[in-house]
């Protein structure tokens, strides 16, 4: 059945979805094992599979993205116990949970407003550069019909 990873992983790691991010990624691996937050602010993962899968979790979590912080990732291999059925999340108390998922989600909107405020100064600078350009636009125009008006006002004096 391959091998067995211990992982620990430091930073801002917890509240922010990241053990359902790594059972995630550890189904898509075909891994097995658990994950759970520790005490000490860190995250503890396990799991059994295919040395292949377990490069790729350990890679997912070294590269999370915001609002995921990870500092440090420490990895021991070892054989496999074969005793996990599948991948699974040690859930903490119901009232640490939901703290954790409302900060999840807060973490996530004020990403989202981020964001948005980030796309909403790029429209404000595009909207200007549309604005100049359609200004030029408008100046070349009238300037290229004064001299068809003018060229026009030569050949009918010129025909009369």
């Amino acid at each position: 059945m391959g091998r067995r990873a211990d992982i620990v992983v430091s930073g801002l790691v917890q509240g922010v979805g990241f053990r359902y991010m790594v059972r995630s990624v550890a189904r898509q691996c075909l891994l097995k094992g658990e994950v759970e937050n520790l005490e000490d602010e860190t995250v503890r993962i396990a799991c059994e599979g295919e040395e292949e899968g377990i490069s790729k979790l350990v890679e997912a979590v070294r590269n999370a993205r915001k609002p995921i912080e990870v500092d440090d990732v420490q990895v021991e291999y070892s054989e496999p116990t074969g005793r996990f059925k599948n991948f699974r999340i040690i859930i903490g108390d119901q009232l640490t949970e939901m703290s954790e998922g409302f900060g999840t989600g807060s973490a996530y909107l004020r990403m989202m407003l981020d964001k948005q405020d980030l796309m909403l100064d790029k429209q404000d600078v595009v909207i200007s550069e549309i604005r100049s350009l359609s200004s030029n636009m408008h100046d070349m125009m009238d300037a290229r019909f004064q001299r068809l008006e003018d060229e026009i006002a030569k050949i009918k004096t010129r025909l009369s």
